[in-house]
């Protein structure tokens, strides 16, 4: 604190006394509210000690500390409060409170007097001040007349901050903001007005869903790259079919684990085929041990189908039923070892900050807890993405890796996405003989086509998604207008009978893999598209359309 400041309280002790005792601040309220009987309370910047006086009243263990000893000892001569109960103290130091975490701190009009270079270290003290469960109580000021942008009429070191900028610090920290509003100043003083903040440290030292993540994936042991599978399996469920999931009294969510089996095989794949160097490593040690242990029946599969379009061509053939007896053992097979490979991160993902079991393996379905189910999804595309840039990272850089996977090389094959042109001519093919026919119409306007284009209702570029339910027959102008926008709530509804219509289409010319695609987007098998697999389609179909517009910001059309 400047030497100008703290001379004004030096100067002033008895005659501030008097005028924080008529103040009555409506965060004390908050104050008594979240501190039970027995709750230690912490007053950083009590001045004279009032808040603590008043609150040794109502028998709370509350002590306080303050960096003018004179406004100290006038606290000690006004209230009666033992030497112990104040001190002499300031941030962000803090040395006379060595140990120990408080139920409730409070600093009020504090922080405006902390220098910019000092603010993080004395929001990191606060911090660590509190108890898990325990919260910390701001009064700041929002509205004050300056002198200059450092300095107050008194010529006292004044910081006039903005409200989001504490809470930036603090939720970075760990804290969760659940109180903020403005009150006029208790003194009654003009242009002054304060902003009184909450923040919580939550229920137990548990980090918040988002952390939990972060940490995995920075701060867990790996050995092999199966921890940057599961959690990115994970994510991708939960943004894209989050229908599949169950939902349990213990508050946990599960899903089954051959909907992560799925997705191994195409995030694998391109990493074990043979080329003509030797195939990327995935751990410490290649061909077995830390490496992946199905690679082998991957290989085997992945060189079967690179003559005949790759992983594409293979997704096709499997969900149209087409695939050949030995291709089929082969993927039971590889399927088998990627099920039990996928049990190693869920016995071993956590870590001293997380806590060990964050997942759990039961009857085939993978469980994890709620509020991470609910932040996969609503951050799962971002995760995503900086899941994939580690697992380039840690394979690129494997010590003995061959020369050739350096890490943009891996990344490149990571984010080798399934070619968007097959279904989207099945599609193509299925709406033909109804546009010869003039019996086509565009599904978002109801235009008799004469031409048309395969929409991607769900744009390629949010989603990725080239399922058959979400192409549609669509006139050039209006694919034109839509482009990467998503359809109004309003219009999807009013277009329900032009879209099942379509789908209807799709069904009749490709029962298998419309109804593949449709039972994995609904979340059950379908064994017929009749009207109740029409109604669970368009349900989920019209979520899905507005989770995304939410999630992602994405403007209507």
């Amino acid at each position: 604190m400047e030497h100008q400041t703290e001379q004004f309280y030096r100067d002033r002790a008895d005659t501030l006394a008097d005028e924080y005792d008529r103040a009555e601040p409506t965060y004390f309220a908050h104050v008594v509210t979240l501190s039970n009987p027995d709750a230690r309370i912490l007053d950083v910047g009590c001045g004279t000690g009032r808040d603590v006086a008043r609150l040794r009243e109502r028998g709370r263990d509350a002590i306080g500390v303050d960096r003018s000893a004179e406004m100290i000892e006038a606290g000690r001569k006004r209230y009666g409060l033992p030497e112990l109960a104040l001190r002499v103290d300031t941030l962000p130091d803090l040395a006379t409170i060595r140990t120990g975490q408080f139920d409730v701190v409070i600093c009020a009009a504090v922080l405006q007097h902390i220098e910019e270079e000092s603010l993080l270290d004395a929001l990191y003290r606060l911090r660590s001040l509190v108890a898990p469960g325990g919260f910390l109580v701001l009064s700041i000021p929002e509205q004050y007349p300056l002198k200059d942008t450092a300095l107050d009429h008194s010529n006292r070191l004044f910081h006039l901050r903005p409200p989001e900028q504490y809470t930036f610090f603090l939720e970075r920290l760990g804290l969760t903001r659940i109180v903020s509003y403005d009150e006029p100043d208790s003194l009654g003083r003009p242009e002054r007005t304060w902003r009184v903040m909450v923040f919580s440290a939550g229920a137990g030292s548990e980090l918040r869903p988002v952390e939990t993540i972060e940490s995995i994936l920075w701060e867990d042991r790996k050995r092999n790259t199966y921890k940057f599978a599961l959690v990115r399996a994970l994510a991708h469920l939960a943004v894209h079919r989050s229908r599949i999931a169950l939902w349990h009294a213990d508050g946990r969510v599960s899903v089954a684990v051959d909907e992560v089996v799925s997705l191994w095989l195409r995030y694998y794949w391109p990493l074990v085929q043979s080329t003509e160097h030797d195939p990327v490593m995935q751990g410490y040690g290649s061909g077995g041990g830390s490496d992946i242990a199905f690679r082998e029946k991957l290989s085997e599969l992945a060189d079967r189908w690179k003559p005949g379009g790759g992983f594409p061509a293979f997704r096709t053939a499997l969900e149209s039923g087409a695939l050949d007896p030995n291709s089929r053992s082969l993927l039971s097979d590889a399927s088998s070892k990627i099920r039990t490979a996928i049990q190693q991160p869920i016995r071993y993902a956590g870590n001293d900050r997380t806590g060990k079991a964050l997942f759990s393996f039961e009857s085939n379905r993978i469980y994890l807890p709620g509020e991470m189910w609910t932040e996969l999804a609503l951050m799962g595309r971002w995760i995503e993405d900086s899941v994939v840039i580690r697992w380039a990272e840690f394979s690129g850089n494997l010590k003995g890796q061959n020369p050739s996977a350096t890490v943009p090389q891996v990344l490149s094959l990571l984010l080798d996405e399934p070619s968007d042109t097959r279904e989207t001519n099945l599609a193509r093919d299925a709406f033909t003989p109804l546009l010869r026919a003039n019996a086509l119409e565009c599904a978002w306007t109801g235009q008799q086509l004469d031409r048309f284009d395969v929409d991607h209702a769900i744009p390629w570029a949010l989603w990725r998604n080239n399922d058959l339910w979400n192409l549609l027959p669509v006139h050039p102008k209006a694919n034109n207008e839509k482009r990467a926008r998503i359809p109004s709530r309003n219009r999807v509804i009013d277009r329900k009978a032009a879209i099942v219509a379509s789908w209807t289409v799709l069904f009749e010319a490709y029962r298998t893999l419309f109804l593949a695609h449709a039972g994995a987007f609904v979340g059950k098998a379908l064994t017929d598209f009749g009207r109740d697999g029409q109604s669970a389609l368009f349900d989920a179909f019209k979520d899905a359309l507005e989770y995304t517009a939410v999630n992602r910001g994405v403007a209507r059309w």
